[in-house]
């Protein structure tokens, strides 16, 4: 009797011996991962030319005369290496114009910083707002003397600004948000923030109101969402609604959850009506769905 019960306490010992000897769970997901994930399980927070990717994909090395750009392989001449996505991008540190070729993927056109998705209304109390800056460039962007602005599209007054001199740079490829204090405290790691003045009702609803993207006087980059809007910049009004479409339809919504974003993720053709579309999905510090 006493035989049986040690040879079950074998075979017991034996199976848990070989359950603990499983895989473990992987660390890096794109769950926590805003970057991408290295053969060790670390999530490599900023895209680089051995460690190319976003959102927990699989880091690749860039080959072939290819740089990761936004997470993406891409060649010199704006079109699409071998890396994990799609996607071209152009030159220029700053600046709102348009680069290189259109890709697939992660990531297409631009050439700096852009104002990339904003979330200004949501279903009852509006508490998860923000503002997500990607700098779609090949290479870093300055924030010296850089400012976001928000406009009262009634009269082209500024009702609130975010100075982002303190920040330094922004790298190719990397997301900055600026948000309230419930975005913030769900941005994945990595992901530099700064803060809406008020837990909530920092951004206005529209019909219209606009944001902007400044350099002093200069306009780096500009949304006018729910209509036209103007900018007030002391020299004059400046338009916000890039391109001649109407953004009159281009509006967040106070029933669902959604923003307003760049779809593809990136894409800057210089007109809004073009560039941005209503997801339900907000990705704050990720990129757009």
């Amino acid at each position: 009797m006493r035989w049986h019960f040690v040879g079950l306490g074998f075979v017991v010992g034996l199976m848990a011996a070989s359950l603990s000897c499983g895989p473990s769970p992987k660390k890096c997901l794109p769950s926590n991962c805003n970057g991408c994930c290295a053969a060790d399980d670390t999530c490599k927070a900023f895209p680089s030319d051995t460690t190319c990717g976003v959102n927990g994909a699989v880091c690749v090395s860039c080959s072939g005369g290819t740089t990761c750009v936004a997470g993406s392989c891409v060649k010199a001449d704006g079109g699409t290496g071998g890396g994990a996505t799609g996607g071209g991008s152009g030159g220029g540190a700053t600046g709102g114009g348009t680069g290189g070729s259109s890709g697939t993927g992660g990531f297409v056109g631009g050439t700096g910083l852009v104002i990339n998705e904003i979330d200004y209304d949501q279903p009852l109390s509006d508490t998860d707002e923000f503002v997500e800056l990607l700098n779609t460039g090949s290479s870093a962007a300055s924030l010296t003397g850089v400012s976001l602005v928000f406009v009262n599209g009634s009269n082209g007054n500024e009702y609130a600004r975010v100075p982002l001199d303190s920040y330094g740079t922004l790298a190719s490829g990397e997301y900055f948000v600026v948000g309230s204090s419930s975005v913030i405290a769900t941005l994945p790691g990595g992901v530099r923030s700064a803060s809406l003045a008020n837990p909530q009702d920092n951004i206005q609803n529209g019909a219209p109101d606009g944001v902007a993207l400044v350099q002093g006087t200069t306009l780096l980059d500009s949304l006018s969402y729910e209509g036209a809007t103007s900018w007030d910049a002391g020299t004059g009004l400046i338009p916000l609604t890039e391109g001649a479409g109407s953004t009159a339809s281009l509006a967040d919504s106070n029933a669902d959850a959604g923003s307003l974003a760049r779809l593809p993720n990136g894409q800057d053709t210089n007109s809004n009506a073009t560039d941005f579309a209503f997801t339900p999905t907000p990705t704050p510090g990720r990129a757009n769905q």
